[in-house]
């Protein structure tokens, strides 16, 4: 099965290092995961991404792919990632990830932040 989460809360600043808020990150390490905990993960390299599931992942690997498309003025996006980014490359980079998902999956759960 292949699980896809949202970070948990965050402030309005959508940049690579903005962290999660202190409800976020109580929500991260709550219960509320506990169906999951174990479980790989492959995640945004995102802050906020990396601290929503570290508290309960069995293991986490970074890919760059799943940044997010940052294309507010005075943010910043992920390394690896050309800031800017057309959505052209944006979509390639999207699509490249979702290529390769049945080799990422290895037929188990995974979960994708």
């Amino acid at each position: 099965m292949l699980h896809v989460l949202r970070h948990q809360r965050r402030p309005p600043d959508p940049s690579f290092g903005t962290r999660l808020t202190e409800e976020g990150r109580a929500l991260a390490a709550s219960e509320l995961y506990a169906p999951l905990r174990g479980l790989p993960v492959v995640s945004s390299p995102f802050v906020r991404c990396l601290e929503t599931v570290r508290p309960w992942a069995g293991s986490v690997r970074e890919d760059a792919r799943l940044s997010e498309h940052v294309a507010w003025p005075g943010t910043t996006g992920a390394p690896g990632v050309p800031d800017p980014e057309t959505e052209a490359q944006f979509a390639e980079r999207v699509d490249a990830f979702v290529r390769d998902l049945p080799d990422l999956r290895a037929g188990q759960d995974l979960v994708v932040c």
